[in-house]
C-alpha cells in the first residue's frame, strides 16, 4: 500500500508490483472496463464482487478534493484525460515535451520518495498552466486558484508498462498555506513554478 491512498475495498492481484500499479491506474482514471474483462469473465460470483470493488477504484480520482483539476493552454483537464508534461533532456533541464501522460490524481510531495524509489515514477513539470482546481473539503464546492500564465506544476510521471499508449501523470502536492487553506478549504495545494523557474535537483 503506498502512502497518498489505498483501495476502498482490499482488492488482490496475482501480477507484478508494476502491473498492479496500472490495473488499478487504468480504473482510477476511468478506462473502459473492457481492457479487464477477459480477466473477469470467468470469475462468476467472485467476479462480479471483484467488479463493484474496481468500480470504487475508479471514480476515487474524480472525487478527490486536492488538485482534480488543471487548466493548460486554457482547456481544463480532469482526472483521466490527457496532459502535456516536460521532461528532462540530455541537460537535465525540463525541455522534452511529452503529450501521452494521463492525469492521474495527485501524490504528496512527502512521499516523493516512495514514488520514484518503488514505482519508478520520474520528476517532470506540468507546463503552460493558468489555473488548477480542488473541491473544498467541508462543502464540496469546486474552487479555483489563478496562477501567473507560463505557470509549472511539478509532478511524477510513471513508467509505461507492455500494451499501454500512455504514463500516468501525479501532481505534487504539499501542505497549503493557511490562506490557501482559508480560500480553498483544502489543506494540500499543488506546488507552483512560476516562469521561469524550475525545481533544482
Amino acid at each position: 500500500m503506498h502512502p497518498d491512498t489505498a483501495p476502498e475495498a482490499p482488492v488482490s492481484w496475482p501480477a507484478s508490483l508494476q502491473e498492479t500499479l496500472y490495473r488499478r491506474a487504468d480504473l482510477e482514471i476511468g478506462a473502459p472496463m473492457s481492457l479487464h474483462s477477459g480477466a473477469l469473465s470467468d470469475c462468476g460470483q467472485a467476479g462480479w464482487l471483484r467488479e463493484k470493488q474496481l468500480a470504487a477504484v475508479r471514480t476515487r480520482w474524480q472525487n478527490v478534493p486536492m488538485c482534480n483539476r488543471v487548466v493548460q493552454k486554457g482547456k481544463i483537464i480532469k482526472p483521466g484525460e490527457r496532459i502535456t508534461v516536460r521532461m528532462k533532456g540530455p541537460g537535465a533541464e525540463f525541455e522534452l515535451e511529452f503529450d501521452g501522460a494521463v492525469f492521474g490524481g495527485p501524490a504528496k510531495r512527502e512521499s516523493r520518495g516512495y514514488w520514484k524509489g518503488v514505482e519508478r515514477a520520474e520528476e517532470v513539470i506540468i507546463p503552460h498552466v493558468s489555473r488548477f482546481g480542488e473541491k473544498n473539503k467541508v462543502t464540496g464546492e469546486q474552487n479555483w486558484e489563478d496562477v501567473a500564465d507560463g505557470s509549472s506544476l511539478e509532478g511524477l510521471l510513471l513508467p509505461q508498462p507492455p500494451g499501454k499508449d500512455y504514463r500516468l501523470l501525479k501532481v505534487v502536492t504539499q501542505p497549503a498555506t493557511a490562506e490557501q487553506a482559508a480560500r480553498m478549504g483544502n489543506d494540500r495545494a499543488p506546488i507552483v513554478l512560476p516562469p521561469p523557474l524550475q525545481p533544482a535537483r
